[in-house]
């Protein structure tokens, strides 16, 4: 879940004046509110799973996570799905409002989708339309059998954001019709 996001949200790679922050596993979840005070926390972290899992703090560390990439020199984040935990519409929406206050504050974020961000309640065309302002709405190519699509960073660089999930199955892979 979260741990990823800590080890690699932190590194950033420089290239030509271009930074870009790369956050992987958000899984950004709502039901279990974002407070430490939940019924389900105890002090000695004993309601985390064997996985390692922070659900209950969640929504604490990517806020914190997000508040810390303001202030960084970063100009761009990357996340490369699993964005929401359960792939429900109020995980994306809630999401979106804050990179929304990312992009207000002169960041730039792109996404790609994760299998946590499908789970048969949201088409690849539902998430392109919630993450329309976070890559889709400026690409200069889009799958039409998938969410992939291209879009260019600077005059040197561009995104090649390769949905590689089985929507409706909460798995990964290539299908053929992205093979050739």
């Amino acid at each position: 879940m979260i741990f990823s996001l800590v080890s690699t949200g932190v590194s950033a790679a420089e290239s030509q004046g271009l930074t870009i922050t790369v956050a992987n596993d958000l899984h950004y979840n709502l039901e279990y509110g974002s407070s430490t005070d939940d019924k389900y926390a105890g002090a000695d972290y004993s309601h985390v799973p064997s996985n390692g899992q922070l659900w209950i703090e969640s929504i604490l560390i990517v806020e914190e996570f997000f508040e810390k990439f303001k202030q960084s020199d970063s100009e761009i984040l990357l996340l490369p799905g699993d964005l929401a935990d359960r792939g429900r519409p109020e995980e994306h929406g809630a999401l979106t409002a804050e990179l929304k206050a990312l992009e207000a504050a002169g960041k730039r974020v792109y996404v790609v989708p994760g299998n946590h961000d499908y789970y048969k309640k949201v088409t690849p065309e539902q998430f392109a339309d919630y993450y329309r302002d976070f890559g889709y709405g400026e690409a200069i190519a889009t799958d039409k059998s998938s969410a992939s699509y291209v879009v260019d960073l600077d005059s040197e660089y561009r995104l090649l954001a390769v949905d590689s999930c089985l929507p409706g199955d909460g798995v990964s892979g290539i299908d053929e019709a992205r093979k050739g």
